[in-house]
């Protein structure tokens, strides 16, 4: 899913380099989050919008964005009235689906994340990882696509030939009218090919949930966790001290990338539709509306967070939404959280200082209005 817009993304990329050349607006009603300089740096625009309210209406955009920490919460915690319908294109069996139904489909998909099978995702991650180093390398095509393909690759059921098909299939559908429609298409037609495709059909299922669910594990779980990777190590380069720390204490990597996840979550926004009208934080957002709550908002709150875009690797447990938050949690979040620590840790394992082989503003990013993640970052390796 990284490069489905990549058009977009390629009309706007010119526009994107360098700062912000105007102050953030104060205005709902006149803010545009899809103007170039606030997808490259949207976090002051959505602290902005704060001072409004925690829950407001762009027209612009002819949606409700949920700005607050508790506001967000909120709307997590009851998917009776924020269903998560916008996502029955991507799939319609689990992610877009709603409790009571979605519930019994949770439960059976959870069987197949148990502690044996996340060790040995974890030790796929690792064996990759290690496989993947050199002494210079592009931290996304390199790194972070290999190891989230392959851990997903391992997590399906897939055998490398196989997978490779996979991988072929998404690069040609780049250039298709519709990318996303294209490689779901191509997904489908090879899910019956994976291990767990057998597994739940075993429990009953039908034939096209089981082939939905596929899709939805092979498009979360690459694409999310080479995100989480690519913003780990460019915020590694860009803060020496972060990088020091965690060489002298291995322990720390963990909570650095708890950090990295609060302060750049895959997904900036997560739709939602109402099913009637309903209040939040005083707000009254009318039935059938296109609601966002903003993850990456929310994360940033000050009334939650002290120094909330500050990283601090002691800030202890945090209630972030970067893999969600209620019934519809991310259930692979365990098996992204190990992955990217590993591919964190092993990085700094194997080098003594890591540094970018190109000026950070020249940094080429996948910049939309709901995700901003670099699309390249050339790294080297130091040694001594």
């Amino acid at each position: 899913m990284r490069r489905y817009a990549a058009a977009i993304a390629r009309r706007v990329r010119p526009l994107l380099r360098g700062r912000p050349q105007t102050e953030p607006p104060s205005s709902a009603a006149t803010i545009d989050l899809r103007t170039p300089h606030v997808v490259r740096d949207p976090f002051p625009y959505y602290e902005a919008l704060r001072q409004e309210g925690s829950v407001l209406f762009l027209p612009r955009h002819d949606y409700w964005i949920v700005l607050g920490h508790e506001a967000v919460r909120s709307a997590f915690a009851r998917p009776e009235h924020f269903s998560n319908a916008p996502y029955r294109d991507v799939d319609a069996v689990l992610l877009a689906a709603d409790p009571p139904e979605q519930t019994a489909m949770r439960r059976t998909v959870a069987r197949l994340f148990s502690p044996a099978d996340s060790a040995r995702l974890e030790e796929t991650a690792e064996r990759l990882a290690n496989g993947l180093v050199k002494p210079e390398l592009d931290v996304v095509a390199d790194y972070g696509l290999p190891i989230s393909r392959g851990v997903t690759a391992d997590l399906l059921g897939l055998d490398r030939a196989d997978a490779a098909e996979i991988v072929a299939a998404e690069a040609r559908s780049y250039g298709a009218p519709d990318p996303l429609a294209d490689f779901v298409g191509s997904l489908d037609s090879m899910a019956h090919r994976t291990a767990m495709f057998g597994t739940l059909m075993a429990t009953g299922m039908p034939v096209g949930s089981a082939r939905s669910l596929i899709r939805l594990m092979w498009l979360a779980g690459t694409t999310t966790t080479q995100r989480v990777i690519a913003r780990a190590i460019l915020r590694l380069i860009e803060g020496e001290r972060d990088q020091q720390a965690l060489r002298a204490d291995p322990a720390l990597v963990r909570p650095f990338v708890e950090e990295v996840l609060r302060l750049h979550p895959p997904e900036h926004m997560v739709p939602r539709l109402t099913r009637a009208d309903v209040a939040l934080d005083g707000v009254t957002i009318p039935a059938g509306a296109d609601v966002r709550l903003c993850v990456s908002a929310a994360n940033r709150d000050p009334a939650q967070f002290d120094q909330p875009d500050r990283l601090m690797l002691d800030r202890g447990s945090t209630r972030h939404f970067a893999f969600g938050a209620g019934a519809h949690a991310c259930i692979g979040a365990q098996i992204g959280r190990a992955t990217a620590n590993i591919a964190v840790a092993t990085l700094l394992r194997r080098s003594t200082v890591l540094r970018s082989l190109h000026p950070l503003d020249e940094i080429r990013y996948f910049a939309t209005e709901t995700a901003l993640s670099p699309e390249s970052l050339w790294v080297g390796l130091g040694h001594g």
